[in-house]
Order: C-alpha cells, then structure tokens, then sequence
C-alpha cells in the first residue's frame, strides 16, 4: 500500500494479506512436523489431534506443543539471572552454557524445618470437614507462645485455615514478591501449587518434544536431606512419566521454595 492507492486497490492488498496473522501458526505446524520426522521419539510430541464434538457438530483440533526461542543476537551477549527458585536445567534448555552462583546460606542456628506427610492437596482439604478442623486446631497449638506466625494455604482453604490469633495467612498464587512472612516466628505451608494434569502434560511435550501417553499418577518415594546430612526415603504420590513428573516438579516445588525463601526467623 501506498499514499495516494486507489480505495478498492487498498482493500485488494488488504485482503491478500488477512494470513498473514496466521503465518506463524502455520510455520510452526511445519516446524512441528520436521521435528517428528528427524527427531524421532524427541519430536513425537510436537503434534497433538483431538476430536471435539458440541452442538457446532464434530471437528478436529490440532494442538502445536512447542516453545519460543531465544534470539540469536542474544547468544554470545553475557545474560545475568536473577532467580531464587530457577531450575538450572530449565535455563540450560535457553541458556546451554550458564553457570550457576550460589550466594552463601543465610545463618539460621535456631530454625528447625518439620515436614508432615500425608494428604494435604486441595481437593482432599476441600472434601474433608474434618482434617480442615483438625489441621487448623494444630496450627493454633503451634501458635501458642508465638508472637507472629504465618500460613499460606490453598486460596479454597483458606477461609477455613485463617482465625487463628497472630496468624498471618495467604493462599498460593497471592505470594509472589509479598515479603510479610519475612519476621513471623513460625511458618507453615500446607502443600504447594498443582496445575491440572492436562496442563502439565502440555508443557512437558512443548519442553521435551516428547509424546505424553500417560497422565497416572503412582505411588512412589522420594529422597529428603535431614539437617544433619541424612538422607531418607518418603513417601510421594508422583506422574508415572519421568517427564511430565519433572514438569510439574518445576511448578509445585518452585511454589514452596519461594514461600520458605522469604521466610527468615529471627
């Protein structure tokens, strides 16, 4: 188009130029398709096909599962990240050649950490009167003798959860950058944020390429390093897909560490 062109030779171009917005689209189902015909199982994933059937009538949908890249001027330049819960091998997957920078552990002589296992997830809360009762009866015993202490809970629970006197409470997903845990003597954090399985199921095929077949979850261990060096075995409930299980690993476990972060007993 040009200053002076003809109304009707206007809406010509324009018309010829309505796919463009789909242009991008369109090349990633391509790029889709290059990757599951040269990378084999690591490209498996790159194309989903549902079929959808509601009162419009039965159709087929196609899902790219596939992720941005960085710029290529952006390669070679030095990049700093700062992140208190990063997962390095998910920077590595932008970024291949980071190296990662610990700053020294904050002195904490006089905190103590107690992991409870059991049934904490939302739903089992949200089902059960009874362990919402008796949970927040433990949270008011932890609470005697305490100046401040703080809860951050599902956003359903919460309600149920809060009351208790010189309890501070949040829901997961409202805490990011709040930093008003910082000086309560006691924290409890009731299980972290879980995104829904086909969700998660969809991140790991954009992360890995790969196809995801199986959303089960299965009974499983996992290891956790005592204060004193130990190491032991608990209990976890966990994707039976390695895959999809680091997916959702990244999400639920980065929820907690940014609440324990910023929690710094004096």
């Amino acid at each position: 188009m040009t200053p002076g062109m003809e109304l009707e030779r206007r809406r010509e171009l324009a018309r010829d130029a309505a796919i463009n917005i789909q242009l991008p689209q369109i090349a990633a189902v391509w790029d889709a398709v290059h990757a599951i015909l040269t990378d084999g199982d690591n490209g498996a994933g790159r194309i989903e096909i549902t079929t959808d059937d509601d009162r419009r009538g039965m159709r087929r949908e196609l899902t790219v599962h596939t992720q941005h890249q960085v710029a290529t001027w952006l390669t070679d330049r030095p990049v700093l990240m700062l992140n208190a819960t990063a997962s390095l091998g998910d920077v590595r997957r932008f970024f291949p050649r980071t190296v990662e920078r610990r700053p020294p552990a904050v002195a904490a002589p006089h905190a103590s950490a107690r992991l409870i296992v059991g049934g904490f997830s939302n739903r089992t809360l949200k089902n059960s009167k009874s362990k919402r009762k008796a949970l927040k009866t433990w949270l008011a015993l932890k609470a005697r003798g305490r100046a401040e202490t703080g809860l951050v809970t599902h956003k359903a629970t919460l309600a149920d959860l809060s009351g208790v006197p010189g309890m501070r409470a949040l829901h997961h997903g409202a805490n990011a950058g709040d930093d008003s845990m910082r000086t309560v003597d006691a924290l409890a954090v009731v299980d972290g944020i879980r995104p829904p399985a086909l969700d998660v199921a969809k991140l790991a095929a954009a992360r890995t390429g790969q196809a995801i077949t199986d959303r089960s979850r299965v009974e499983t261990m996992a290891p956790v390093l005592m204060r004193d060096g130990r190491g032991v075995a608990v209990p976890v409930l966990a994707y039976a897909d390695p895959v999809m299980q680091a997916a959702y690993a990244a999400i639920h476990n980065a929820s907690v560490k940014m609440r324990l972060n910023a929690f710094a007993p004096q």
